[in-house]
């Protein structure tokens, strides 16, 4: 059976001041219900993103990954307003999107 996976990597750090103005706890509150209304389920976890500034300072920034899976793709623009109402209600320029597509058995 065909699978289609969507993995979203919601960054925490506020996109004007670049520090985290919502706890980790919020926004995985935020995040968990958004999940809910749009999905009705997904697999979520706290996880660390590291990067370097361009002088090779190490960031290291709290995020939230979410993990859902379809039988077939989901209309576009419930992806779209899922993503859009993450970033306004966490102050996000962007959220990123991985779509993986793959053959799913269940043994």
């Amino acid at each position: 059976m065909k699978n289609y996976t969507y993995k979203f990597s919601i960054w925490l750090f506020d996109k004007d001041s670049k520090t985290q103005k919502i706890s980790t706890r919020k926004a995985s509150k935020i995040v968990e219900s958004q999940t809910i209304k749009y999905f009705g389920y997904g697999t979520i976890w706290n996880t660390i993103w590291i990067y370097t500034h361009d002088n090779w300072e190490l960031v290291r920034e709290p995020s939230i990954s979410v993990s859902v899976s379809f039988n077939e793709k989901p209309l576009q623009n419930l992806v779209s307003e899922y993503v859009n109402v993450l970033k306004s209600e966490l102050n996000q320029e962007s959220i990123m999107l991985q779509v993986s597509e793959e053959n799913l058995n269940f043994l």
